[in-house]
C-alpha cells in the first residue's frame, strides 16, 4: 500500500470532519451550559419554597401524592396537535383565571406551563381535598420547580451524552492499529461511527439514512483504523453526490465466508463509461479542486490489503458501492 497517500489522505479527512464537528459539538455544548444555568434558578426556587412547605405542615408524602395526581409534566405534544391555538388559548385563559383567583398576582406564565403539561382547571380544583386551600400557590410553584429541574437535567445529559459520542467516534476514527497484526473488527459499529462522524454533512442536505445490518456475525479480523476510512470515504462520495432531500442506505449482509456492506445512494449516477475507472489513482467525478481522485484508490488498497474486493454498480438514481471481506 502506498502508505503516504494514505496517511495524506486520512489527516486531510480528519482535517474536514474536524471543521464539521467542531460545529455538531457547539450546538449540544451551549444546550448544556444554558440548562445548567435554568436548572441552578429552578434549584434555588426549590431551597426557598423548602421552610415556606414546613409552615404550612405538608409533608413528603404530601407532596408524593400531588406529583402523583398531576403526573410527571410530560408536554402532550399529539395532544395538543388535535387543538387549535384559538381553543389553546381559551383554557391557558382559564387556568390563569383559576390561578390568580388562588393566590397568584400574576399566573400567566404559569399557566402556559400547567396546560402544556396537560393540567385542566378541575385537576387544579382537586388538589383543595388533599392540600390546604392556603398552600395553593407554593405547592405548585414548587411542582413547577421540580417539574422544570427534571427537564435540564434531562436535557444536560442528552447534550453531555451527544459530546461524549462524538468525541468517541474521532477517537474511534483516528485509532491506529498497534504493531502490523490485525485484530477483530465489528463493521457495523464502524459503519456507525462513520455515518455519526459525517452527521453535519448529510443533515446540512436534509439526507434521509437507513441501515440495515446482518442479524448474524459483523466482525472480521482486519486493521480497524484503514476500514474506518474506507467507510468514511465512500459515505462521504455518496453525500457529495446527492442533492437536497436524497436518501443513502447502509448494510451488510453475511456470506459463507465473509461479510458484504453495500452502500446505495440515490444521486445521478455514475455514467457507464467511466465505471471501470473510478477506482483510478487521481481519477475523479468531481469538479476542479474538489476531489483529489486518492479517495477509492485508497480504498480499493485497503479493501486489497484485506484479501477483499471492492466494485460499483450505478445506473442513474441508484449506485451501490459493494465491499466484501472475508472473515479471516
Amino acid at each position: 500500500m502506498k502508505t503516504g497517500f494514505h496517511q495524506k489522505e486520512k489527516l486531510e479527512t480528519l482535517g474536514k470532519l474536524t471543521a464539521g464537528l467542531i460545529h455538531e459539538i457547539t450546538n449540544p455544548a451551549t444546550i448544556a451550559q444554558k440548562s445548567a444555568e435554568l436548572l441552578k434558578i429552578q434549584l434555588d426556587k426549590l431551597n426557598k419554597l423548602a421552610p415556606i412547605l414546613g409552615q404550612y405542615k405538608i409533608s413528603t408524602q404530601v407532596l408524593d401524592d400531588v406529583f402523583k395526581y398531576l403526573g410527571p409534566g410530560d408536554e402532550i405534544e399529539e395532544g395538543m396537535s388535535v387543538i387549535s391555538i384559538t381553543e389553546k388559548c381559551q383554557w391557558e385563559d382559564e387556568i390563569c383565571e383559576w390561578l390568580e383567583e388562588n393566590g397568584f398576582e400574576d399566573g400567566y406564565e404559569m399557566a402556559v406551563d400547567l396546560v402544556d403539561w396537560g393540567i385542566a382547571e378541575e385537576d387544579l380544583e382537586e388538589l383543595k381535598n388533599f392540600i390546604p386551600t392556603n398552600s395553593i400557590r407554593t405547592v405548585l410553584e414548587w411542582y413547577s420547580a421540580t417539574i422544570q429541574s427534571q427537564k435540564f437535567t434531562s436535557d444536560i445529559n442528552e447534550a453531555t451524552h451527544r459530546i461524549n459520542q462524538l468525541v468517541g467516534s474521532v477517537r474511534y476514527y483516528s485509532h491506529m492499529d498497534n504493531g502490523i497484526e490485525k485484530h477483530p473488527v465489528d463493521l457495523k459499529k464502524s459503519l456507525e461511527n462513520s455515518i455519526l462522524l459525517l452527521r453535519h454533512k448529510w443533515k446540512l442536505k436534509n439526507i434521509k439514512i437507513h441501515t440495515s445490518f446482518s442479524s448474524n456475525s459483523n466482525i472480521i479480523v482486519g486493521f480497524e483504523s484503514a476500514l474506518n476510512q474506507v467507510w468514511t470515504n465512500l459515505i462521504d462520495n455518496a453525500i457529495d453526490a446527492l442533492d437536497f432531500d436524497g436518501f443513502l442506505k447502509v448494510k451488510s449482509e453475511t456470506l459463507e465466508s465473509g461479510i458484504r456492506v453495500s452502500l446505495i445512494d440515490s444521486g445521478t449516477g455514475i455514467p457507464k463509461e467511466i465505471q471501470p475507472m473510478v477506482f483510478n489513482e487521481f481519477f475523479t467525478t468531481k469538479g476542479f479542486g474538489k476531489g483529489t481522485g486518492l479517495g477509492l484508490d485508497i480504498v480499493n488498497q485497503i479493501i486489497h490489503q484485506h484479501d477483499g474486493k471492492v466494485y460499483v454498480n450505478s445506473r442513474p438514481g441508484h449506485t451501490e458501492f459493494i465491499v466484501e471481506l472475508p472473515f479471516n
